[in-house]
Formats: structure tokens, sequence, C-alpha cells
């Protein structure tokens, strides 16, 4: 992985108060309101008997049924909704649906932002927002073969000022610990944008 280059900024919130309902981010500066629901408790704010235990082990499933050439859809018993998946239009495929290339990127910044919540959480750092545009970038080798060799995150995290610099160090964190970086062979750059949201008044 190449070292996290981190940057720290200041938005400025639109309307009274901490904006902690306001978490999707479409650029610097700008927020797309979403409705305000009470918030999950925090990891630090449960009792230790009712935090999740942790496991040594776990086996994960699905079910994958061929649909067509280059279509199918996966299931499991434990999810209620199926997944439609097919080639990407560049071996292809029909274009509008879920590739492996999709879910391969997507695994990655899932990962990495679940990660960092739940040590966000653990150590009491308040996430008012959370976003990612992930890249995957796939390659032809020598061998004719193709992989995806590299992968940038940008997760860009929304943090009061007081927080700004434990959210940087947690997300660095995140990225070592997250068990799908540690299981893929890809090379792995993060770009975190930590953005410092202002109380008014």
């Amino acid at each position: 992985m190449k070292p996290a280059v981190g940057f720290l900024r200041l938005v400025p919130p639109t309307g009274a108060g901490l904006v902690a309902c306001m978490t999707s981010v479409h650029q610097i500066g700008t927020f797309a309101p979403s409705a305000c629901v009470d918030p999950v408790p925090t990891l630090s704010a449960m009792p230790p008997e009712e935090r999740p235990k942790m496991i040594d082990s776990h086996d994960y499933t699905l079910i994958l049924r061929g649909t067509g050439p280059k279509t199918g859809t996966l299931t499991d018993q434990t999810l209620e909704v199926a997944l439609d998946v097919a080639s990407p239009p560049e071996f292809g495929g029909p274009g509008g649906v879920w590739s492996p290339e999709h879910l391969f990127l997507a695994s990655l910044s899932a990962c990495l932002m679940t990660t960092f919540r739940a040590i966000a959480d653990g150590s009491g750092v308040e996430v008012l927002g959370y976003s990612d545009d992930a890249v995957g970038h796939l390659q032809r080798g020598e061998d004719r073969l193709y992989r995806m060799d590299r992968v940038t995150l940008r997760p860009r995290i929304m943090v009061s000022r007081a927080q700004a610099d434990r959210a940087l160090r947690l997300i660095q964190k995140a990225e070592a610990a997250c068990l799908i970086s540690r299981s893929v062979n890809s090379e792995i750059v993060m770009e975190p944008d930590i953005q410092v949201i202002e109380p008014v008044g």
C-alpha cells in the first residue's frame, strides 16, 4: 500500500447547529441533506455485555444461478435481496448490471468504510458523514491475462474540528486492518479527505 496522504478541509455548514443530518458530499463545501434519524449507539456507548463478540473464523456463502451466457443472479439464505450480475460491456456483457469488477471494487470500498466506522465507534469519534469515490484499474499483463493491479480509495470523512486529526489516524488504521484489502494482492492507494464541520453560533 502506498502511504496515505490526508487532506483537512473546513466545510462551512449551511444551516444552524452542527449539521449532523447532512451526510452526502457531492463536492467540497456542498451538501445534499438527508433525513434526520436517531443515531445508532456507538460501541463505546454500549455496555460491555451488549457489544458484539469478536469471532475467530466464519464461512460466508452465496448461491449463483446462471440466467444467460454472461448473466446470473446472486442470492443467499441470509439475504432478502437478490443481485443480478453480468460481464461488463468491455467483455461482451449487457451493461447496466453489477459486474465482478464492480463487486471487487465495492468490497474494498465497503470494507474500508465499515472497518473505519467500527474503529471510530470504539474510539468515541463521531462521524458526521462518509463517502468514497473509488477507482479500480484493470490491466492486461505480459501473460495476456487481466487483473486489477491498482485500486484507489478516496474516503471523504466529515467530523468536528476537535476530532479531525484522530479521524485521519483512524482511517489509516482501518485501511491496514480491512480484511478485504489484506486478502488481495492489488496495490491499494488511499487518499483520505477529512472535512471539518463547524457549528454555527
